[in-house]
């Protein structure tokens, strides 16, 4: 969904007598540069949503507050709108997704696939064996993030989105050989990504990368990973890959 932002008040609210922005902290970090521009002086506050920030000014009256919130919420709430288009990034997109149990969209030829992976042994290097499963066979990352486990001191866990569908060989290859040797992965889903062309690619390749160092590949294609021991069997997991892919509708 596009982010449009904008500034509104209480209809007759002079910008010159502004305190306060009020609004939900990721859309004032949206408008960080415009809020500098405009409005250097003001003190910002944090409400838990755009919507129940233009709720509160209407409800409260304060002519000293404005607010940042989708144009909508201007109407709703009878808020004044003062300037439209304030996010420091047009093009900026919210992502939502629709989460449910079991099942998983087939494969479309343009698909992205979430999960979490876990270290088994927080070493130098580890990522970079993680990484490597991607790279090898040319799995484009859209998105890395890093969160504590809370088990240990310095202990993460590493979210990952990836174009490709679970069905895929090639990346039913790298996720297998990430449960077998390098993390515990947790599956999120598979699905449909938004095509900014609208063409549809070709179906992956399974070939591992030219530039990949082939001493550190076995026979079978797998990457092996220096000074990391098998932790779980092949077998043990295909089974895992085989449970994941078994909820594909």
């Amino acid at each position: 969904m596009d982010v449009n932002l904008a500034l509104m008040a209480l209809p007759g609210t002079e910008l010159q007598n502004v305190k306060y922005v009020l609004s939900y902290p990721v859309a004032s970090a949206q408008c960080s540069r415009f809020l500098a521009r405009r409005l250097p002086e003001v003190v910002t506050v944090a409400a838990n949503s755009t919507a129940r920030a233009a709720r509160d000014l209407a409800d409260k009256k304060d002519v000293d507050t404005v607010v940042i919130a989708p144009q909508r919420a201007a109407d709703v709430y009878g808020l004044e709108v003062i300037e439209l288009g304030i996010e420091d990034r047009p093009g900026n997109k919210t992502r939502f997704l629709l989460v449910g149990r079991d099942t998983i969209p087939p494969p479309t030829g343009q698909d992205k696939t979430s999960l979490v992976v876990y270290q088994r042994a927080d070493a130098p290097g580890s990522l970079v064996g993680i990484l490597g499963e991607f790279v090898a066979r040319s799995i484009n990352i859209t998105s890395l993030q890093s969160r504590p486990t809370k088990a240990d001191l310095g202990s993460y866990c590493f979210l990952i989105d990836c174009e490709g569908h679970v069905m895929d060989e090639d990346l039913g290859d790298a996720l297998r050989n990430l449960q077998m040797r390098a993390a515990s992965v947790k599956f999120l889903g598979s699905y449909p990504s938004e095509s900014v062309s609208g063409q549809v690619d070709g179906p992956p390749t399974r070939a591992l990368r030219e530039d990949v160092d082939v001493s550190y590949v076995d026979d079978e294609g797998y990457l092996v990973l220096a000074g990391v021991p098998d932790q779980t069997s092949r077998e043990e997991a295909d089974a895992w890959l085989a449970a994941v892919r078994s909820g594909v509708v």
